[in-house]
C-alpha cells in the first residue's frame, strides 16, 4: 500500500506495524478474532472497560497483548484490574475486522443487525429541513471500517504485511460482502437520504468506477443544513472528482469556511448548478477566478451566513450563457446608509472573468459602507479602486444601485466610462432620487431617464 488514503488504511498500517512485534505463542489470526470478539462485546454493551474474566474467555493473554491497556478500578473499596483498548476507535476497528473474519452465516447475521441499527438511527437523527440548528448525522465507525477493509488495496496490503494466509472461503465471502454493502449505499442515498454517510463509505471503499456509477443515477448532491467538517470536505472532494459532472450541488447552511472551500475548490467547477453559504462573500473570490476555465459550471448562488456577516449581508448569483457571465451582487439591509452599494449586476465574457482579482474586489465591496466615516478623500480612492476592477474583464453591461449618487461615485463612474471601451450599456439607480442613466454605447452617446 503506497499511500494511506483512507481512515481504515491508517489503522491497518498501525495495527500491522504493531503485529510485527507479536508474541508467537498464539497465531495472528486467532488473536485478531479474539480481539474482535472482545471489541464487539464492548460495542454491543456500550462498554469500554473489561474485567479479567471476559478477556480470558476470548483466549487473549492481556499481559502480552499490544492492543490492550491495563488499568485498575475501585470496587467495594478494593482495586481490581481492568482492561481497555488502547483507544476506543481500535475497539471499533477490531469489531469490523471480526465481522470480516467470521464464517458466512454468522457474518451475514451480524452485518444485517448492524445495518438495521444504522437505518433506524438515520431515520431518527436526520435533521428536518425546518430546523435552524445545524448538525451532522453521526457516522457509525464500525460500518466505515467494514467498507474500508473491503478495499482490495488495503486488505491485501494488511494480509501481506502480517504474512497471513486467509482461507479461500473468506475471500469468496468478501466478494459477496462487497455486493451487499454496495447495495446498502444505494439505499442510504435513495431511501434514507443520508448522503454524507454514504459518501464516507464510498471513499473508504475506494472503487472509483462504483462511485461514478452511484453518482450518475441522478447526478445531484443535496447536503443542505448538514454541518461539514474538514474531513467531510475531503470525502466530498474525492467523490466529486470520481464523477466529474454533477448536475446539482447544494451546500447551503453547511458551515463552509475559507479553509473548507479551499479543500473543495478543485472539484467545484465540475458541478453544473451549485448553491453555497459562506462566512464572507469574498471567500468565493478564487472560485469565480477559475470560472473561465470551467466548461461545466452554469449557475452559482452564494449567500453570506447571517451569523458571520456584518450589517450588510451579501448574496451572489452567477450564470453562464452563450460564453457570457452574468454576475449579480445584492445586499440586504433594512436601513441602508450612504455610501453603501445595494446591487451590482454585470455581464462580461467568460474567457475574461479571471482577469481581475475577485477576492480583493469583494473585500473592498464589503467595506464600502464604512469608508465614508473616515474621509471623503479615502472614499474617492475606494470607489476608484472598486470600479477599476472591471477594466480588465471585458465589461459589456453594468447596473449599479446606490443609496446616494454623490461626487465620489459620479467621478468613479465617469472614469469607468472613459476607460472601459468594451462597455456597451450602463444603468444607474439612486435609491433616494431614483435617477437613471440608460443605454450607454461605445460611441459614448447616452440617454438620461429621470
Amino acid at each position: 500500500m503506497r499511500e494511506l488514503k483512507t481512515t481504515t488504511s491508517i489503522y491497518v498500517h498501525f495495527v500491522s506495524t504493531l503485529l510485527e512485534h507479536h508474541d508467537q505463542s498464539q497465531s495472528v489470526l486467532t488473536m485478531l478474532r479474539s480481539l474482535g470478539q472482545l471489541a464487539e462485546r464492548g460495542i454491543q454493551n456500550q462498554q469500554v472497560f473489561f474485567d479479567e474474566k471476559p478477556v480470558a474467555e476470548t483466549g487473549l493473554d492481556a499481559s502480552i497483548c499490544l492492543f490492550l491497556y491495563k488499568g485498575s478500578s475501585k470496587r467495594k473499596e478494593k482495586q481490581v484490574p481492568v482492561f481497555k483498548f488502547i483507544h476506543f476507535s481500535f475497539q471499533e476497528f477490531f469489531t469490523a475486522l471480526y465481522y470480516i473474519l467470521l464464517d458466512e452465516k454468522e457474518h451475514s447475521l451480524k452485518v444485517s443487525e448492524l445495518f438495521e441499527l444504522m437505518e433506524w438511527e438515520a431515520i431518527i437523527d436526520k435533521p428536518s429541513p425546518d430546523l435552524k440548528e445545524r448538525r451532522s448525522i453521526p457516522i457509525p465507525p464500525v460500518i466505515l471500517f467494514l467498507y474500508g477493509l473491503l478495499n482490495e488495496e488495503v486488505s491485501s496490503s494488511f494480509l501481506e504485511k502480517i504474512e497471513l494466509t486467509v482461507p479461500h472461503t473468506i475471500k469468496l465471502k468478501k466478494k459477496e460482502m462487497r455486493k451487499t454493502l454496495k447495495r446498502a449505499i444505494v439505499l442510504m442515498i435513495q431511501q434514507y437520504g443520508i448522503e454524507l454517510f454514504a459518501l464516507h463509505c464510498l471513499r473508504e471503499l475506494q472503487d472509483k468506477r462504483f462511485v461514478r456509477k452511484i453518482l450518475k443515477v441522478d447526478k445531484s448532491m443535496d447536503l443542505y443544513n448538514v454541518s461539514l467538517r474538514s474531513t467531510d470536505c475531503w470525502v466530498l472532494l474525492y467523490c466529486l472528482q470520481c464523477c466529474p459532472h454533477i448536475r446539482y450541488l447544494n451546500l447551503m447552511d453547511c458551515d463552509l469556511t475559507a479553509e473548507k472551500l479551499k479543500i473543495l475548490q478543485p472539484a467545484l467547477c465540475m458541478c453544473e448548478n451549485m448553491r453555497l453559504t459562506v462566512d464572507y462573500l469574498y471567500n468565493v473570490g478564487d472560485l469565480i477566478q477559475i470560472l473561465g476555465e470551467s466548461k461545466i459550471l452554469r449557475k452559482l448562488k452564494v449567500q453570506e451566513d447571517e451569523y458571520s456577516a456584518e450589517s450588510l449581508i451579501w448574496s451572489l448569483d452567477l450564470s453562464v450563457t452563450h460564453e457570457d457571465v452574468l454576475l449579480s451582487l445584492s445586499s440586504s439591509e433594512k436601513n441602508p446608509s450612504f455610501p453603501a452599494v445595494l446591487n451590482i449586476t454585470l455581464t462580461c465574457p467568460q474567457s475574461e472573468i479571471s482577469s481581475t482579482d475577485w477576492t480583493l474586489f469583494l473585500q473592498r465591496l464589503s467595506k464600502t459602507a464604512k469608508v465614508a466615516k473616515v474621509s471623503s478623500a479615502q472614499l474617492d480612492e475606494h470607489v476608484s479602486l472598486l470600479l477599476s476592477s472591471f477594466y480588465s474583464v471585458g465589461l459589456k453591461t453594468l447596473d449599479l444601485k446606490l443609496v446616494v449618487l454623490n461626487e465620489s461615485w459620479a467621478s468613479g463612474i465617469i472614469s469607468l466610462v472613459q476607460t472601459c471601451t468594451s462597455l456597451q450599456q450602463l444603468r444607474l439607480k439612486d435609491l433616494h432620487n431614483k435617477f437613471r442613466i440608460l443605454n450607454f454605447t461605445v460611441a459614448q452617446n447616452y440617454i438620461l431617464d429621470t
